[in-house]
């Protein structure tokens, strides 16, 4: 039995070094080599017809289990409003600063938001060898000043409940489980396609799917939920409760699940050696 993530398979993966390419290939192999599949969400699944269709029908849906009530229940400890008092507006980055997060995207729809709303802001949650390139990118575009960077810390669920929007700009995998938290925390989200974005985002109803390549929608998205609050509140509750009906809340159905996926692999196993 093997976890799948789409994540290694898609070709944003594969394009970005020889080391990349070969680890995909890697990926491929095992994958191929499976006798069943445990992904996430029906999205991966259907990810993995593109690629077999007898790799979809080896695989079993089992969304990772989540405590929702209990991550709800969390007191905010940061209110970020309160923190940046500068920032009227305020969108929330968490991820490594690294290539594969593309948070350079992010500095540029900042940049694109700032022109026609200049009291926005953007926290950006993260570290890595990539901040004294963000923070360049940032200086000549003259957005420095509407940055707050910080270090990982034990904020984030206050974080996201305290912020606007949640912005994900990776274009081939989310950073640990923000997605899932965000939408807990109902918190507005615009995201690419990775992770569970495509399982819980409704585009327009219950959050914003948007191309990495794709500038201008980002921007246009950020800027139509600072005019139409009420559409920004209706989007984050909305995602909240969509994420309450894909996130297995029961560890008992996880388990069921789980006990699901591996009588299939031992079932083909059991096959094979007859």
């Amino acid at each position: 039995q093997i976890h799948a993530g789409t994540s290694l398979l898609t070709p944003a993966y594969g394009r970005q070094s020889l080391v990349h390419t070969l680890i995909q290939k890697l990926a491929l192999f095992l994958v191929n080599q499976a006798d069943a599949l445990h992904v996430i969400s029906e999205s991966t699944r259907a990810a993995l017809a593109d690629i077999s269709v007898s790799l979809a029908d080896r695989a079993v849906v089992a969304p990772h289990f989540m405590d929702i009530d209990s991550f709800q229940k969390e007191p905010v400890r940061v209110d970020l409003a309160a923190k940046y008092p500068q920032f009227k507006f305020i969108i929330l980055v968490v991820a490594p600063l690294v290539r594969s997060s593309n948070v350079q995207l992010a500095i540029s729809i900042l940049a694109g938001v700032f022109r026609v709303y200049p009291y926005v802001g953007l926290v950006i949650v993260g570290k890595g060898p990539l901040q004294s390139t963000i923070k360049s990118q940032a200086k000549k575009l003259g957005i420095i000043e509407r940055i707050a960077f910080e270090h990982w810390n034990d904020n984030i669920s206050s974080y996201l409940k305290t912020a606007h929007v949640f912005l994900v700009t990776a274009p081939y995998e989310e950073y640990e489980d923000t997605l899932a938290q965000a939408a807990a925390a109902s918190c507005a989200i615009i995201s690419t396609k990775v992770g569970i974005a495509s399982s819980i985002i409704d585009d327009g109803e219950t959050g914003f799917l948007c191309d990495p390549d794709d500038l201008n929608r980002f921007v246009a998205s950020i800027i139509l939920m600072i005019r139409k609050p009420h559409l920004r509140n209706s989007i984050r509750m909305n995602c909240m409760l969509a994420l309450q009906n894909f996130m297995s809340s029961d560890i008992n159905e996880d388990l069921r699940l789980y006990k699901e996926s591996l009588e299939k692999a031992i079932s083909a196993s059991e096959y094979v050696i007859q």
